[in-house]
Formats: structure tokens, sequence, C-alpha cells
């Protein structure tokens, strides 16, 4: 992670090269999308009609809600780069609309209910921060809910039956009460190995002493990575953990502040509402332990890095 980390930072090293990954990463959203929209349709099942898994899967996800992680980092670049003025001709814009209309139908296709309290996040953010550069904000927040909500809409006329019964079904289902338990017992564990943890990695074998159940549930995850972090690394990795999100909120404050009055401000925009989006969704979930999402949310960090020592 750390090599690709640097990679990416060493790679992005002008401004064309810093739009081009802006590009390429849209891109892989909106073709992760179209073939997750595809597979829904053609099949209920197989992971790329081959492959199955327990969880409901969306594409190359073995779990829609980790694909919605990667939506939430991803679409807000899009927006940023479409609500900004002076971009260009329209249609240069297309380009960036239809990879944003792309990846929100394919939430309302993976029926998926964080996925879409993320995808709706960044219709506000994005043109909150826009405001800050003296955008109208009634024009921002109509043009991003026109594209989101003609988005969204076409999704749900692929998955709108199954995120309909999940929405629905949202104060039936026991999910909340099972990760709620699973917090309690990671809370057990973290006040039993206060200062050093279980172990990193060593979460899954542990847990089975702290479910209050019959200690047959099995998961991994915490579904929160800061407990979970606190679990396995105890204070001394929780510090640690401090420490990389005030480095990473001054890497943000310096791109944004560096990129006002610029044509990159819209890119500082977007991957600053995502970065935040990836690091919310990680109180309820652990979409950033996957490989893919990890490699996306550090490229935004590279981007951020990048811009502010332009």
């Amino acid at each position: 992670m750390l090599a690709f980390f640097f990679l990416m930072t060493l790679s992005a090293n002008s401004p064309a090269r810093v739009r081009a990954l802006e590009r390429a990463l849209l891109g892989n959203g909106a073709v992760l999308a179209l073939l997750g929209m595809v597979n829904a349709l053609s099949s209920a099942g197989p992971i790329l009609w081959a492959f199955s898994s327990d969880s409901p899967s969306f594409g190359p996800y073995a779990n829609r809600a980790h694909f919605s992680t990667l939506v939430a980092m991803l679409l807000p670049l899009g927006l940023a780069r479409v609500l900004s003025e002076g971009i260009g001709r329209r249609g240069e814009r297309l380009p960036f609309v239809l990879a944003i209309a792309m990846m929100a139908a394919a939430v309302g296709a993976a029926a998926s209910r964080a996925g879409l309290a993320l995808t709706l996040m960044p219709c506000f953010a994005v043109p909150l921060m826009m405001r800050w550069r003296g955008h109208g904000l009634g024009r921002t927040l109509g043009r991003a809910g026109l594209i989101l909500g003609l988005a969204i809409s076409i999704g749900i006329g692929v998955g709108g039956e199954k995120l309909g019964e999940r929405l629905v079904g949202r104060f039936r289902d026991d999910a909340f009460a099972v990760r709620s338990e699973i917090w309690r017992a990671t809370l057990r564990m973290i006040a039993d190995h206060p200062v050093f943890g279980v172990g990193l990695g060593a979460f899954a074998t542990m847990y089975p002493h702290y479910d209050s159940g019959n200690g047959l549930r099995y998961t991994a995850e915490a579904h929160n990575d800061y407990l979970q972090l606190l679990a396995e690394t105890g204070i001394a990795g929780g510090l640690i953990g401090v420490g990389f999100l005030v480095v990473l909120l001054r890497i943000v404050r310096r791109s944004l502040s560096r990129t006002v009055g610029t044509r990159h401000w819209s890119l500082a925009v977007g991957a600053s509402v995502g970065i935040a989006a990836g690091l919310i969704h990680s109180l309820v979930d652990f979409g950033l332990q996957i490989t893919a999402n990890a490699l996306v949310f550090l490229s935004l960090v590279a981007v951020l890095l990048r811009l502010g020592h332009e």
C-alpha cells in the first residue's frame, strides 16, 4: 500500500497527469458500475456470472456495501467537475456527467441503503464547498439534484424492488442489532487489551471470546474501522491513527487553500469530499479494508498532496 501511495504521488507530478488520474478514477468507477448493472440484470446471484458469494454481491464486489464505498469516494470527483464554472465547453462535461450518472444509477441497482445515503451526501457537500468560491448555492444544488435524481431513478428501475424492500425493512431486520452487539463485544476487547490491543489481524480470532451470544458467530471485522484499529493495536495504534487523520486534514486544507481561484479547485473539492465519505462509511462498515477501495482512497490523498504543492 505504501509503495502504491508513493508511486501515485511521484507519478502525479504535473497538472496534466493529475487530470489524467482524475479521468482514470472516474472511468474505473463508471466501468465497474456498468458491469454491476449488467450483472444484476442478467443474473441475480454469482459474482460476474461465475463466483458465488455469501453476501449480496454487485459486479466484481462480493458485498454491495463495499461497492457503495467506491462510488461514495469517486462520485464527488465528477460532480465537482460538472458543477464547476469555467471548465470548458459543454461537450467537455459530457463524459463526467455520464460517469457520475452511471455510478449513481448503480447504487440504486445495488439496493444498498448506506450507498444511497452516501450518494446523496455529495449532492449537498459539493455545492456547499463550491459556494466558497462564489457559486450560487441554489443553482449548484439544483444541478446536482437533477443529475443524481435522474441517475438514481434509472438505477431504481433496475433494482428498485430490492431497494424498496430494504428501505421498508430497515427497522424490521436485525442488521443494526447485529452491528451493535459486535461493537459492544469490540469495546470489551479494547477494555481487556487497552495499550497494544490483541494484535493486527487477530480480531477474528479473539472475537468469539467476547461474543455475548453462543460464541459461534464468526466475524472477521468490527464493522467500524476505528473500533477495530483500537481493538487490534490499542492506544498505541489509536494515536497513530489520530496522527494520520490530523496529517490528512492538513493535506486537505492545504490543497483547498492553494487551489482557490484556479482550475484545480473542483478537483480538490471532489477529492476532499470523496475522502470524507470513505471515512464516514468506515463508522459502520469496513469498505476501506477492501484493497480496491483502499487504493482509490490513497489515490485521492495523492491527488490532494500534489495539489497542495502546486
